[in-house]
């Protein structure tokens, strides 16, 4: 039998031995780690605008006791926004991982503008930290209308186009992403959605159903936070104007309704739109006004700051700026006449024309007769041809020519002769008579037309002029500076050039810089200038040949207007314009700054 207290001594004995051989040393303990024991902002706002990410994206460091970044922290920070008004929002992703110790903050903004503003960064059980004060500016925005402006439609109908704006920063232009609108409509209808927010492009896009007839306001506001601002305010109709004939000369349009009813609309610095209203701004009408006239008029011609008209008996009257005997009064009187006054005599008429500052018209029998400004002998009688020379009353065209149509130009006047053969005369300083040289005339001339052709209709331009052959083809002379003959160039033609692109016209239109007719296929086009978007393609680039106007519609006539076009629709009869829209040139009701490049329909006139 074994005894176990044997064993007990025989292991110690060993141990012992073990110890006794060993003389290392033990390890030394591992230094204390860095702990985190506060914040700091490294950057932090100063001065921001409303709405755009902070200049420089908030960063917060993670430190220790000796003020070192922990460079190996990943702690959770959050922000908040410190604010005088309650409710205000810091937007953006407020909490960020530390990397290396550092977290960032990127593209966080405020949603509202004011000042004393801080932030307060947070992580965990350490101290809060605030940053200095900042404060937030109100961003300078624009809206501009790309679509959907002045349209017509039936109640209870979406209109035909969407409303689109752009949200763009002012000044500078830079489209603004992520800005939300609101659409607001004022008497009846509705729009969807009511509100949304801006694309990359910075476009917002909604749909306007119209209430109740008549005319209705739409709103477009930039919403921010508590805060909101209206850019503009657009114009809807679901009445919209109807003519039978229309005329345009400089910023102004006139046009005939059914009845004899005369209505203009544009600028009205000089009384050109004979409503009678007095000469207090604004000086325009953005809609139809009537014309202040008792007797009923059957044919009307705007010129550059005048206008006149013929009654049903042939009765002239004209309106606006009296200077250089324009309105064939008598002595000019010292003020602008804003209703229409007689024409002096009792000479009757059947067509009238009105130009720059001199004006002419036709008699039952063809004779022709002219007033106003003769310096370039544009009145046609033989005599001026110097400074300062007018004629105050009707004065009749040397020559004995009998003419079927007239038109006149910025010192020049045109006729076709019943036999369709053209006449001209006046200023011939840029080649606009069209007989090859460059001479004044001071009686009619005839015009150098390609052998056996026959002219239909005319119209002069500022200092060009276009015509309309009997086999559809259109020709056309003098300035060319910016393509407004039509040719593919910009080269002075002394001589008529046929217009290019093989097109057959039924009228033809020439205003300052451009130029614009209907086909025989009732296809609108222009070309020229199109600084302002009158021709109509939906851009502002100018046209060295025929161009057609944006949209499907089919025209009766388009009138060339100063810095925009005007045309009738056939059928419906309704006006569109399209152009420059401010002193109201396009009747729909607005006077903005810059350009509609497409057809927007013309609103009927308040009192009908």
């Amino acid at each position: 039998m074994r005894h176990p207290f044997v064993f007990v001594p025989l292991m110690l004995a060993i141990m012992a031995l073990a110890g006794c051989g060993s003389s290392q040393p033990s390890a030394p303990p591992d230094p204390p780690q860095p702990v985190a024991t506060r914040l700091a902002f490294v950057t932090s706002p100063v001065v921001e605008e409303q709405l755009l990410p902070f200049g420089a994206a908030p960063v917060v460091e993670i430190l220790d006791a000796a003020g070192a970044r922990l460079t190996g922290s990943s702690a959770s920070v959050t922000l908040r926004l410190n604010a005088t008004v309650a409710g205000l929002q810091l937007v953006g992703t407020r909490t960020a991982t530390a990397v290396n110790g550092l977290a960032t903050f990127p593209g966080l903004s405020m949603d509202s503008a004011g000042n004393g503003f801080s932030l307060t960064a947070t992580s965990g059980t350490l101290p809060a930290v605030t940053s200095a004060p900042f404060i937030v500016r109100l961003t300078p925005l624009e809206l501009v209308i790309l679509s959907g402006n002045a349209q017509t439609g039936v109640p209870g109908a979406a209109l035909e186009q969407p409303l689109r704006v752009r949200v763009i920063r002012s000044p500078g232009g830079a489209a603004q992403s992520g800005r939300r609108i609101r659409f607001e409509v004022l008497g009846g209808g509705s729009i969807s959605p009511a509100e949304a927010t801006s694309d990359a492009s910075g476009i917002v896009q909604a749909v306007w159903t119209l209430g109740a007839a008549g005319v209705q306001l739409g709103e477009a506001r930039v919403v921010a936070g508590a805060h909101e601002h209206t850019e503009f305010a657009a114009t809807f109709a679901s009445s919209s104007l109807t003519l039978t004939s229309i005329s345009a000369g400089g910023a102004s349009t006139c046009g005939l309704q059914a009845g004899s009813r005369l209505v203009c609309w544009g600028l009205d610095d000089n009384g050109q739109l004979g409503d009678g209203n007095g000469s207090n701004p604004p000086n325009f009408a953005s809609r139809p006004v009537r014309v202040d006239s008792p007797p009923a008029f059957t044919d009307v011609s705007v010129g550059a700051q005048h206008a006149c008209a013929l009654t049903s008996d042939g009765a002239a009257f004209c309106w606006g700026n009296p200077g250089s005997g324009r309105l064939g009064i008598g002595p000019v009187p010292a003020s602008t006449r804003r209703s229409p006054v007689a024409v002096a005599g009792t000479r009757r008429f059947r067509a009238i024309s009105s130009g720059t500052d001199h004006t002419c018209a036709l008699d039952a029998d063809g004779d022709a007769y002219c007033w106003g400004n003769n310096a370039a002998g544009q009145v046609g009688n033989g005599a001026g041809g110097a400074a300062g020379a007018t004629e105050l009353e009707p004065t009749a065209v040397a020559g004995g020519l009998r003419f079927a149509s007239l038109t006149t130009g910025q010192a020049f006047s045109c006729g076709l002769t019943v036999s369709g053969r053209v006449f001209c005369w006046g200023s011939n300083s840029v080649r606009e008579l069209g007989d090859g040289t460059t001479a004044n005339r001071l009686a009619p001339v005839p015009l150098s037309l390609p052998s056996g052709t026959r002219v239909t209709s005319i119209d002069a331009g500022a200092s060009h002029a276009c015509a309309v052959l009997d086999d559809f083809r259109a020709l056309c002379w003098g300035s060319n500076f910016f393509g407004m003959i039509g040719n593919g160039g910009t080269s002075l033609w002394a001589a008529p050039t046929v217009v290019s692109g093989g097109l057959q016209f039924r009228s033809i239109s020439a205003s300052n810089a451009h130029t614009c007719a209907v086909t025989t296929t009732n296809v609108g086009v222009c070309w020229g200038h199109s600084s302002t978007g009158q021709i109509g393609d939906g851009t502002d680039v100018a046209r060295m040949v025929p161009t057609p106007v944006a949209g499907s519609r089919s025209f009766e006539v388009i009138v060339a207007g100063g810095g925009g076009s005007c045309a009738i629709e056939r059928v419906t009869a309704q006006v569109f314009c399209w152009g420059n829209r401010g002193n109201g040139q396009l009747g729909n009701g607005a006077n903005l700054s810059g350009t509609e490049r497409s057809p927007v329909a013309v609103l009927g006139p308040l009192i009908p």
